[in-house]
């Protein structure tokens, strides 16, 4: 199948209120929330990458870069990946990861990433991808903790001295991220 598609990159924050609010409903339709809210705090200044189709946003993911001060190292988190419901199961999901893995190694802005998932989404992206699931627990502060959550945490190194092996030397990560964000 080929792939007719585009991607387009830019801060959130750097966005007119238009394209952001065309984002936010575009993630919150994906995600079959009822309202339609800001799916970014403006102070992570998340770089948004949009899938179109011709004039169609048909994908979505947005990529926000956190010290791991524990490591010295920088993380990127991959938040609010999304495919629009008609358009799922044709591959897009598929080439939209392809393209973030693609662009992270490439730009060489951060050392590894990592995100969660729930369970039964686990094997579309260590199968289709570079992400392994690794047996740590995210938490950010007491306000969140992956395994009370019921999330797999998925890990990929960007850079050699960052690698699986090392994060493993980690029974638990806590991030700190702000109030009401969560990977």
């Amino acid at each position: 199948m080929t792939m007719d598609t585009s991607f387009q990159i830019a801060f959130y924050n750097d966005l007119n209120i238009f394209d952001q609010k065309k984002i936010d409903a575009f993630v919150c339709r994906c995600y079959q929330e009822t309202a339609v809210s800001s799916v970014h705090l403006p102070e992570l200044n998340v770089l948004s990458v949009c899938m179109w189709n011709g004039n169609q946003m048909i994908g979505y993911a947005g990529i926000f870069l956190y010290p791991f001060s524990s490591t010295q190292s920088v993380f990127a988190a991959i938040t609010c990946f999304c495919i629009k419901p008609d358009q799922r199961n044709l591959g897009y999901g598929i080439h939209l990861l392809a393209y973030l893995e693609s662009y992270l190694h490439e730009a060489q802005i951060a050392d590894f990433s990592l995100f969660t998932c729930h369970p039964k989404l686990t094997a579309f992206y260590t199968t289709h991808s570079n992400w392994r699931e690794l047996p740590i627990r995210l938490t950010s502060g007491s306000r969140y903790d992956s395994r009370q959550m019921g999330l797999v945490v998925l890990f990929q190194s960007f850079c050699k001295h960052m690698d699986e092996t090392r994060m493993l030397d980690y029974d638990g990560v806590d991030l700190d991220l702000p109030d009401g964000l969560f990977l």
